[in-house]
């Protein structure tokens, strides 16, 4: 009996060493886990009295208390985020959605203290990347190109840094576990409200029109359009996908043109990935002799700002960019504040808005 008691006091003294998280206080005061990190921390002007008063109450019966080593890490934090854009084209910036979402990630970041290192980089050069290998950073936000197997082997690689690592568009991790979270927007329900858009229309015929470098959201935005046909039940649908070298206007509209030039009957709606490749895209069906949207419909997507430099109303899936940066950016601070992401992954609606291209 003294060696069954023995035991049980160990195994209790072993269950009390872990004892409850942040995690846990934050869960059952209702709060963010960084909500709870700040209090402890000192920084609570932010905070309301009853909030503060409700966080102390659950630390006190949890008998929660701070890990002084990790407060110790946090302290000596760099207070520096990398963003990091994976892809062969350099020019990323020039492209509005991956422009909107550096805005917004640095602007959240800059509020609270933090710095923004941006940097772009093809696939085989990610992890000599300077922002990983010369400077300083506590977390590392990506936004991945290539093909689904490459981009898991890239997460998986940077897993092996132990920061913390924020995926904007990522839409498929099976098999990969590790200290990350993943944001982005519904980009198949994008496709899907396309294609739901165009039966209503009675549009037979749709082709995509995507780029030859691999990404996550444009491959589900096209099957959202596929599911969108074959859901309907209606025979004769067809939904099929081209690709330009890139999303230069001069490579959008050559591709969109030779394509007219040798299909023998044009599709009823040609679905851009961008609002930017639509607007090369309008050029060429009109260099074809086409009208839009009486000889083929035309679409767009993202619905950012530059969608009017077509001068008519496009038709367009709205994407709300500038919350991914800020979601993602908020994401980080609260991991470095806290044990863990509040989050496995976060997805942001989207919505349609019909224009006179459709």
């Amino acid at each position: 009996m003294a060696d069954k008691a023995l035991a049980d006091k160990k195994k209790g003294r072993r269950k009390t060493s872990s004892g409850p998280t942040i995690k846990d206080v934050a869960r059952e005061a209702g709060v963010s886990i960084a909500t709870v990190s700040n209090i402890i921390n000192g920084r609570k002007e932010y905070f309301s009295e009853d909030t503060q008063k409700r966080v102390a109450a659950v630390m006190k019966q949890l008998q929660y208390r701070p890990n002084a080593r990790a407060r110790a890490m946090r302290s000596s934090r760099n207070r520096s985020f990398a963003l990091i854009f994976v892809d062969e084209e350099q020019l990323f910036l020039q492209d509005p959605f991956p422009a909107a979402i550096t805005s917004s990630f640095s602007s959240y970041l800059n509020r609270r203290g933090y710095l923004t290192v941006v940097h772009g980089c093809s696939p085989a050069n990610l992890k000599s990347t300077a922002a990983i290998q010369e400077i300083g950073i506590d977390g590392c936000c990506l936004m991945l190109s290539g093909e689904p197997e490459k981009r898991k082997k890239a997460v998986r690689d940077m897993l092996k840094l132990q920061i913390p690592l924020v995926l904007i568009q990522e839409t498929d991790l099976s098999g990969v576990a590790g200290d990350f979270c993943i944001v982005r927007q519904a980009d198949f329900d994008g496709g899907l409200v396309l294609g739901n858009h165009f039966l209503e229309r009675g549009y037979q015929s749709a082709v995509f029109l995507g780029v030859e470098s691999s990404w996550a959201a444009p491959a589900a935005r096209y099957e959202g359009l596929r599911a969108a046909f074959s859901r309907s039940g209606k025979r004769g649908l067809k939904a099929s996908s081209i690709a330009s070298p890139s999303q230069h206007y001069e490579d959008v509209r050559k591709t969109v043109y030779d394509y007219l030039r040798k299909t023998r009957k044009a599709p009823d709606v040609l679905v851009c990935n961008t609002d930017q490749m639509a607007i090369a895209a309008y050029h060429a069906i009109q260099d074809h002799g086409l009208d839009v949207p009486t000889g083929i419909a035309l679409t767009g997507f993202n619905g950012l700002e530059n969608r009017h430099f077509l001068g008519r109303e496009l038709t367009t899936v709205e994407s709300p960019a500038q919350q991914l940066g800020e979601q993602a950016a908020r994401a980080l601070i609260e991991r470095t504040e806290g044990e863990s992401f509040a989050v496995k992954e976060l997805v942001l609606p989207v919505s349609l808005r019909i224009g006179e291209t459709t």
